[in-house]
Order: structure tokens, then C-alpha cells, then sequence
């Protein structure tokens, strides 16, 4: 019957005096002929048909079309996406496709041989179909195996296999196949999933290389479209970094004192469970546009750690729990990462004979190799479940080993310096192989392969394996330090004399871009990869006492740390805190970056606290300072309350212990308007423990005030 609802509309859209065309085939009114047919419910006016004409797509439409049904059937709405194909016309894939799926699901292997022969004829090169019966065969052959027919597979591989094969080794490796004694060998050495239903999807993935998406369509390819569209919207994001989910945890297991046991080991059981929940492209939101705000950016300084030293290089062992740091004292410090981004530092020290230039955590963490100033000749090896020193290396007395790396077996590293002396050794200490008359600047490792990198004083970067060496980068300044990135694809070499940060393709050696902005004329300064995990940021310490960040599809910084008073000597990035960076200064500072703390109503309340303490005159008077600073304004974070809080010096380091005290905020701070960061003064009572007498104190005490300036200057762009 004809739809009545049909009929009302293609009544309105008749000329005037075009009366009810609702009747018998055939009326006249009005000089009209109305003309209806209950097969198809068309409408006819003067011969014309009022029922407009299926709509034509165009291609990129069909295509969405297409992509849209596969969708629905996956999610199980069958009935929908057959809506979709009837109303749109858009058949979802060629009729023969889809009964070669059908019956490859159902393992009818002799139907879906048929199918391959009926697609032939819309294939453009028919050795593809020859490609796909071999695949098909060499599925039904393994099949055959894992149900234990081992005859009926042999005749498989002699009757369909054998036709089909482009290599006769391809036939003698399936063979060798039926010689396993169970069908769970064959599935471990082949890394076949078994008969079912995945390992038939993985042969249709295989089939769509050999036909052409207007036959068959990809699966699952909406969700790999969507998927592409928020890696391409995070890639191009300026500020992204992926923040680990908050801890709760309880601050009193935050500080481990001492890495001479097994603990240090297990420190980063918190640290990693934190930091497991990060924000990736399966949570963001399809709805709108991706774009950070330059808040969740780390520019914020988090604290401020000030010791007697000048210090010349830091870094983040591999689970991103532990940070060494050394300088012109002869002594490196460790600081364990706690689950709210701080560091504290151990008791226990690894004390070098000489002053630390340099050094590298081994692959797995556990050993830490330093090296000295270039003047000096000793490269240690240290266990760091123990904090002993296991090995000395040195070759001969003129030895000057500045440099070193770790090959990824962490069993060998290589050693060098200035002077021409170029070792690759093991945990004994034993010289594997040596190059002579070298003079090596600085030293990387790829992440992959044992094969070094060396940037020596011809301005390049050769890479040194057991076989050969060769150059991969050729500079025009000299080069003062190289970085490699995980993926072991670019290269970061820092130059001298204005030359900036270069920035290589490592496989070809291409120059991909100068990264502007840092002044560097001729001390050395080290940067690190890092920020997101495929370290898509670039951070550089600088002369002009300044932190260098870029993104590395920029040539200009789209960030700039203000905060120490001399030249940054050293940046490097948590390799698991992502949003956690430290650098280290001649001011003799460490300050730890990271982003600003949420505008939450619980830390406006904290912060109007604090604030309302100082005016009533809680804390102590003459607005004392100390040696640490956190310019964060949520002291809860470290663990310990404001009002509670003490310096005192162990060895050149300053830790933070608890004393009932005072706390108060530096002069010009508001709680009104717009939020400015907190600087917390905080009484200072400064111990020698290795002398109690009043004239050491009163010495440490002088040395403290005149580097006071640089635990509270702050700088946010």
C-alpha cells in the first residue's frame, strides 16, 4: 500500500490547482495526471516521478559511508549498518570478499579457494592471487598440525602448498614443522596463535596487502583513523606531557635514607605504579580538539636544593627513581625521586678520589660509571646495591678518561677522553679492544646495537662497532656533547661558539634542524632528550643562567626557565615523570621543574592559611631563610608541614628535617587576585657534623648567606 505520510508530503509540493492525488491510478484533475504504483510506491505527475531519485555520493562520502557500516557491525549493530547500505546503496566490500570471509572464519577452506578465483578478475596482478592461495593453504596446513593430523597435513603441503610456493625452501620449513612432537612447539616457534578465530582474522589482515581497499576494507578502520587523528593532534601540541596520575601515598615511606641495602632496588615500586597511570591518546576526548594549556608545561620551579659545590652534571637512572649529581667536589650525590616529584637525598655518598665530570648508569641500573675532570685519569665503576666501588680502569698512568657509555648488554662500557685514549671494557676492568690516537669529546651509546658514538675533535660523530667504524655526522663547529634518543633515530649534538643545538637524523646523517636560542661560547653544557615518550622535547642548560626547552619540530624555544643565578651547566629529563625535570648550575643548585599545581578550592584555602599565619606572626621574627626551597605553595607534597621544617648540612648536601618552628612568606606576596607562587622562609639552624665547634658553625653559616639569593629567585615565561 502507498505510505499516506508520502503522499501528504509530495502533495505539497504539487503546482497550484493540483488537488488530492490520493485515489485510483489514473485520476485527472485539473489538467494533472496522477499515477501511483503500489510495487515501488512511486509517484507519477505527467509522466514525471515525484519521488526523488536516490542520492549519488560522492567517493570520499562512500568511503565514510563504508568505513561508518564496518563500524556498526563490529559494535554488533548488524541491523543498522544494513539500514546504512540499503538506504546509502554503499555495499560495505565486493560480494565475493565477503563470502571469502565468511567462509575463511568458518575454516570452509575449499569455499574460500573458490572466492579467491572469483576476486581474480578485480585483482590487478594475478600473481597476488597466487600469494593468497598460498597463504590460505599454509593456514589450513597449520591447522591440520594443531589438531594432530599430521597425514592429512602432509597431503596439504604436497598437493596445494607445493603448486603454490614462489621458494622451495618455503615448503621444506613447513615440513620441518610436522616433525615437532606436540602441536605447542609448532605454535612457540612459529609464534602462531593457534586455530580460532584470531589467527583467521590475522590471514584476512594479510589478504587486504594483495587487495584493493575498494574490495576488501581494512578492519578496524575507523578506530585506526581516530587513533591517527589524536597521535597527529598530541605530535603537534606544543605543551604535551604526560602527567602521572597523583599518589596519595603515605609521606612517611617517601624518604629512604640510605641505598646501601636492597631498598634502593624497590624504590621505584611507588614511583612507577604513579606513574603507570598517564594520560595517552585512549583518553582524550574525540569531541573536541587536543591543545594544552602551558600550565601542565614543567615551568614551574618545584624546589631548590643548594650545596657548597659547583655542580657539573646530573641524571636520571632508567626507572626515573634515582638522581646522581657531581661537581668539582669529589664526591657524587644520590637523591631518591619521591611519588610526589621531590627529591631527597641519601645519607650515604659515593666518594670519588677525584672531582666528577661525568658518569652513566648501566642499562639495567645497577652500576654507575664516573669519570673525572680531563686533568684526571680514573674511570669508577660503582655497584649501586651496595655503593662500593667495584672496579678502578685505567691503562696506563697518562690515561685521561673524561667520558664514557654503557653498550645496552650491561656487562661492557667504553671509556676515552681528550688526550687520544679510547677503551672498551668489561665489569673486570679488562680492555677488550682499544683505539689509538682518538681524541674523544663525549661518548653515546645506541639503545639497540653495541655501538658507540664518539664525537672527537674533527667536528663529527663516528659510531665504533667490533667490525668497523665509520662517520655518521659531519659538523662545521666543535662539538661539546651528544645525546641519542631512545628509538636511536636522531642525534643532539651541542656545539661551541654560537653553534648552537644541531639536530640529526642519525641513519643518514641529515641535519634536521638548528635549534636557536642558547648562548653557548666554550664551557660545557649537556642536554638531554625527553618530556613525553617518544621525547618529543628538547632541554638544554645555557651560559645566560637560563633552561633552554624546544619541541622538536621547532626551531624556537617554546619555553625559557629563569631561576639560577649563574651558567646551567646540565638538563635532564625523568625518563618516567615525564612532567619532571632537573637542572644543575654553578650556583651550586639543583632545582627540580614541573607544572603549576591545580586552582583547586582545597589549595586556594591552604594557601589563604598560610597567609593569614604570617600576618597573625606565626613563625619566627627577622625573616631568616634556609637552604631549601620548594616554590611550590602545597608544602604537603614533601611530606612534612610548613611549621615543621629545619636545614641542616650533611657533607655539602642540605636535607630537610622537622624542628616546631615557624614558616613564613616572603615580603610582596598576595593572596588576593591573581595566585603568585609561595616562598616559604623558614628558620635556619645550620649544623657540621663533622665539627660542632662555634667557629665551624659561624663558617658554614657565611657560606650559606652569601648563595641565599638563588634559593628564591623565580622565573615564569
Amino acid at each position: 500500500m502507498i505510505d499516506e505520510e508520502k503522499l501528504a508530503d509530495v502533495e505539497n509540493t504539487l503546482p497550484s490547482g493540483a488537488h488530492s492525488i490520493k485515489g485510483s491510478s489514473g485520476d485527472h484533475e485539473n489538467g494533472f495526471t496522477h499515477e501511483t504504483s503500489e510495487e515501488n510506491s512511486s509517484l507519477i505527475v505527467n509522466g514525471h516521478s515525484l519521488v526523488p531519485k536516490p542520492k549519488i555520493f560522492p567517493a570520499r562520502d562512500q568511503e565514510l559511508l563504508r568505513i561508518i557500516g564496518q563500524f556498526l557491525n563490529d559494535a554488533g549493530l548488524s541491523e543498522t549498518a544494513s539500514c546504512l547500505t540499503r538506504e546509502s546503496q554503499c555495499s560495505l566490500e565486493h560480494p565475493a570478499a565477503a563470502k571469502l570471509r565468511q567462509h575463511v572464519l568458518l575454516g570452509n577452506w575449499k569455499a574460500a579457494e573458490g572466492c579467491l578465483e572469483e576476486l581474480r578478475k578485480v585483482v590487478s596482478n594475478s600473481s597476488h592471487v597466487q600469494k593468497m592461495r598460498y597463504l590460505l593453504f599454509e593456514q589450513k596446513y597449520l591447522e591440520l598440525l594443531d589438531e594432530d593430523r599430521v597425514l592429512e597435513a602432509i597431503k596439504c603441503l604436497r598437493r596445494d602448498i607445493a603448486s603454490v610456493a614462489e621458494r622451495q625452501s618455503c615448503c621444506h620449513y613447513l615440513a620441518s614443522l610436522a616433525m615437532y612432537p606436540s602441536a605447542e612447539q609448532v605454535r612457540k616457534t612459529t609464534t602462531w596463535p593457534g586455530k580460532g578465530k584470531q589467527s583467521r582474522l590475522q590471514l584476512m589482515d594479510k589478504f587486504c596487502e594483495y587487495l584493493p581497499p575498494s574490495v576488501l576494507l581494512p578492519r578496524n578502520r575507523l578506530k585506526k583513523l581516530m587513533e591517527q587523528s589524536l597521535q597527529h593532534q598530541i605530535s603537534n601540541c606544543t605543551y604535551h606531557v604526560v602527567t602521572p596520575a597523583h599518589s596519595h601515598a603515605n609521606s612517611s615511606h617517601e624518604h629512604i635514607n640510605s641505598c646501601s641495602s636492597s631498598e634502593c632496588n624497590d624504590l621505584d615500586l611507588d614511583l612507577l605504579s604513579a606513574a603507570s597511570k598517564t594520560q595517552n591518546s585512549s583518553s582524550l576526548s574525540l569531541l573536541t580538539d587536543h591543545r594544552c594549556s602551558k600550565s601542565e608545561f614543567p615551568c614551574r620551579m618545584k624546589q631548590t636544593i643548594m650545596d657548597l659545590e659547583e655542580y657539573l652534571y646530573c641524571k636520571f637512572n632508567h626507572k626515573g627513581n634515582t638522581l646522581a649529581a657531581a661537581g668539582k667536589s669529589a664526591h657524587i650525590q644520590l637523591y631518591t625521586v619521591t611519588v610526589h616529584h621531590r627529591l631527597k637525598p641519601f645519607e650515604r655518598k659515593l666518594d670519588n678520589e677525584t672531582p666528577v665530570a661525568f658518569f652513566a648508569w648501566s642499562p639495567d641500573d645497577r652500576y654507575l660509571l664516573s669519570c673525572g675532570l680531563r686533568s684526571q685519569s680514573k674511570a669508577i665503576v660503582w655497584n649501586m646495591a651496595t655503593l662500593d666501588r667495584l672496579v678502578r680502569v685505567s691503562n696506563t698512568p697518562e690515561d685521561c678518561l673524561s667520558t664514557a657509555c654503557w653498550l645496552p648488554n650491561s656487562t661492557q662500557f667504553a671509556v676515552a677522553g681528550i688526550q687520544g685514549h679510547f677503551y672498551l671494557c668489561d665489569l673486570t676492568g679488562n680492555i677488550e679492544r682499544s683505539w689509538e690516537g682518538i681524541r674523544v669529546i663525549d661518548l653515546a651509546a645506541l639503545h639497540r646495537e653495541n655501538t658507540v658514538l664518539a664525537a672527537d675533535n674533527h667536528n663529527r660523530v663516528r659510531s665504533y662497532t667490533a667490525d668497523m667504524d665509520s662517520t655518521v655526522v659531519q659538523t662545521d663547529k666543535e662539538i661539546i656533547s651528544i645525546e641519542v634518543s631512545k628509538c636511536d633515530q636522531f642525534l643532539l649534538c651541542t656545539m661551541k661558539k654560537g653553534g648552537g643545538l644541531q639536530f640529526f637524523h642519525l641513519e643518514s646523517g641529515t641535519l634536521l634542524m638548528r635549534l636557536a636560542g642558547l648562548k653557548q661560547e666554550k664551557d660545557f653544557i649537556y642536554s638531554s632528550f625527553g618530556g613525553s615518550p617518544d621525547e618529543s622535547y628538547v632541554a638544554s642548560g645555557s651560559e645566560d643562567k637560563c633552561v633552554y626547552i624546544w619541541h622538536r619540530s621547532k626551531q624556537l624555544p617554546i619555553a625559557v626557565l629563569s631561576g639560577h643565578t649563574k651558567q646551567v651547566n646540565c638538563v635532564d629529563w625523568n625518563p618516567v615523570i615525564h612532567s619532571m625535570l632537573v637542572s644543575v648550575s654553578d650556583d651550586c643548585t639543583i632545582k627540580v621543574w614541573g607544572p603549576a599545581p591545580p586552582l583547586d578550592s582545597e589549595g586556594a584555602n591552604a594557601e589563604a592559611s598560610l597567609h593569614n599565619d604570617s600576618l597573625l606572626g606565626g613563625g619566627s621574627s627577622g625573616n631568616p631563610r634556609g637552604f631549601e626551597s620548594n616554590e611550590d605553595d602545597d608544602d604537603e607534597d614533601d611530606g612534612m608541614d610548613a611549621e615543621d621544617l629545619r636545614v641542616t648540612r650533611n657533607g655539602g648536601s642540605v636535607v630537610s628535617q622537622g624542628i616546631p618552628g615557624s614558616s613564613q612568606l616572603s615580603e610582596g606576596h598576595s593572596s588576593r587576585g591573581r595566585r603568585y607562587p609561595v616562598f616559604l622562609e623558614r628558620q635556619r639552624t645550620v649544623t657540621d657534623v663533622h665539627s660542632q665547634s662555634e667557629s665551624s658553625l659561624g663558617s658554614t653559616q657565611d657560606a650559606a648567606s652569601s648563595l641565599e639569593q638563588s634559593s628564591y629567585s623565580f622565573g615564569w615565561l
